[in-house]
This record gives structure tokens, sequence and C-alpha cells, in this order.
């Protein structure tokens, strides 16, 4: 009985362990949606709206799925819509990226660009551009850990946005020009709901400035701060005038740290413990079945005489018998 609850035990154990691990890799805790899809790039004049701020998942992540990769260039692609999110700030930080440029003049070819914008809905196109002009455009080449800047004049990232009324406003514009064979247009964003708070707490994460996001986006694999150090994620490798340098934000690579060794040493508790069970209890081993037991039951001595009495062999009647002792001894009478 008691080796049951440890293998029970020992199973649950392992099983959390096991899910502990690869937590980012089975617990998605964004909404997706693709540039491709007619929920987020519409032919239609009208832009498309996009609510997020939802209760189990509150950011979104946008990027390409394969619209790109036998995209024919034949025409422009425009696409123009806004997310928002109702009584909270919105950061926008690009993952990942490669828009084409120029390789002389550094211009543009493709491009995005962000722009803040009021938070109603429907959204009046005519009153956004009298009220907000465009951002810069982005393009080129873009990871969001390894950040690309050439004076470290800001602590917000060149890759990040930040409204904090809510609503940005997006435009991307492909060149109708036809992609190479060695180009491959890559697009992913990520945006994030803020709030404004000064602490951390099992709650919220400060990305700075006070401006706090969800605890379940910390180390999830994913940049949702818009600064520099990458705060939630623990590193981020800057680039300043062609010098790379590695920085850490406060706390949070001693917790990547601490996470793993946490990790490894329950694993190592795990497989003691299975060894443990193998040895006492007879758990994960391959042992022979058992035999089955005979129980005969008892038998008296007078059936087991008369038995053998019954199965001895008769004595013929015409078998010699040994001579009598007169016969051989006849003076002894």
């Amino acid at each position: 009985m008691a080796c049951d609850v440890l293998k029970s035990l020992v199973f649950c154990v392992f099983i959390s362990c096991f899910s502990s691990l690869f937590q980012p890799a089975f617990c998605d805790e964004y909404s997706r949606l693709f540039f491709e899809n007619d929920e987020v790039c519409s032919y239609a004049f009208k832009p498309k709206n996009i609510l997020i701020g939802h209760k189990d998942k509150p950011a979104l992540i946008l990027s390409e799925k394969s619209y790109f990769d036998s995209w024919p260039g034949t025409r422009p692609f425009n696409c123009n819509f806004h997310v928002f999110v109702h009584n909270q700030g919105l950061f926008a930080v690009i993952q990942n990226m490669y828009l084409r440029r120029n390789a002389t003049t550094k211009e543009c070819i493709d491009y995005i660009q962000f722009k803040q914008s009021k938070q109603q809905f429907p959204i009046n196109l005519q009153f956004e551009r009298e009220q907000h002009n465009w951002g810069p455009k982005y393009c080129g080449r873009i990871i969001a850990t390894d950040i690309m800047m050439e004076q470290p004049d800001s602590d917000i990232a060149p890759n990040a946005y930040i409204a904090n009324e809510g609503s940005i406003a997006v435009k991307i514009h492909i060149t109708p020009k036809q992609v190479l064979d060695n180009e491959t247009l890559t697009l992913e964003i990520a945006f994030t709901p803020y709030s404004i708070c000064r602490y951390d707490n099992n709650a919220v994460k400060n990305c700075g400035e006070n401006m706090c996001i969800s605890q379940k986006y910390v180390t999830d694999g994913v940049v949702n701060c818009p600064f520099i150090d990458c705060r939630d994620e623990g590193t981020c490798v800057l680039n300043f005038n062609g010098t790379r340098i590695t920085k850490f934000a406060t706390g949070i690579g001693v917790r990547l740290s601490m996470n793993a060794i946490a990790s490894v040493f329950s694993v190592f508790l795990v497989f003691i413990s299975c060894l443990w069970l193998c040895r006492h209890c007879g758990a994960f081993c391959f042992e022979p079945p058992p035999q089955p037991i005979i129980v005969s039951s008892p038998v008296e001595m007078g059936d087991v005489r008369a038995q053998q009495a019954a199965t001895a062999p008769p004595i013929a009647d015409d078998k010699d018998l040994p001579p009598s002792y007169d016969s051989l001894f006849p003076e002894g009478r």
C-alpha cells in the first residue's frame, strides 16, 4: 500500500517538473493573428479595429505566416489597422522583422509605421490624420533581443512604440517588387497592455517609468517591455557604435538561473526516488510473474495405507515359495 502511494507521488512530481520545464511551449498566453487574415489586413477602405486586453489572454502577437513566401510582387501590399485596449496603455514591440531597404541609400523599400490614435470605435481616418503624425519607418533586419543602435540617446528601444492612450494605428507597405530567392520577408509584433504602478508584485512587473505588464509575460521568450534593458526577459544584446554589450536586467538573470537549477534539482530527486522504489518496492522493474502455490488437502494415514494396499500388485499363485525352516533343519525339531 505504501509503495503504491509513493509511486503516485513520484509520478505527480515528475509531471509537475516536466510541465514547468516546458511551460513556454505548451502554455501560450497570447492571442495570435496573422496579417494575411481578413480580420487584420482587409482590402476594404476602412481599416480593421482589433480590441485586445481580454482577461485570459490580454496580449496579442501579430505575424506573417506564409503570405510573402509566394508573393509575386505585381502590385503593392498596403495594410492599415488599429490595435487598442480599454482603460490601459499599450506597448508595441517588433520581435522579428526583415523588410527590404536600398543597400546604397539605406531608404526603406518596404516598411512599417506606428502612430498613436484616439481611443474610439470606430476610428475616423481623417480625424486621425489631423491629430497625429506617423512615426519613423521601420525596415531592415530587427530581432528584439539583438537591438542595433547608433546612439544610446533614449531608454526606449528603437523597435518599440508606446501609446499612453491605449490605441496604436499600424501601416504596412510592401513595394511591388519581386522577392529574391535569398530574401524572406518576415514581420512579427507583440502588443501588450500596461498599467501604471510603482513596484513589482505577484500580479504585475514594472517595465520602467512605472509602466507595468502582467507577470504572466515575464521570461516567456517574448520581449514585451519597450525599454532597451529587456527587463521582462532578463538580457538584451546592444550594439553601440559597433561595440557589442550584454545587459542584464536587475534580478531577472538571477531568477532565470535559480529556476533552471531548481528544475534540474527536482528532476534529480525524481530520479533518486525512482531508484529507491525499484529497489524496495519493485516499481518500474521487470520481474517474473509469481508462480501459483499448490495447496494440497490433508489425507488420513488410514486412507494412505488403504490406497497403497489397493494399488499393490497381487501375488501370483504359481510362484515358488522359499522352503520352510523345518524342511531345512529337521534335526532341531
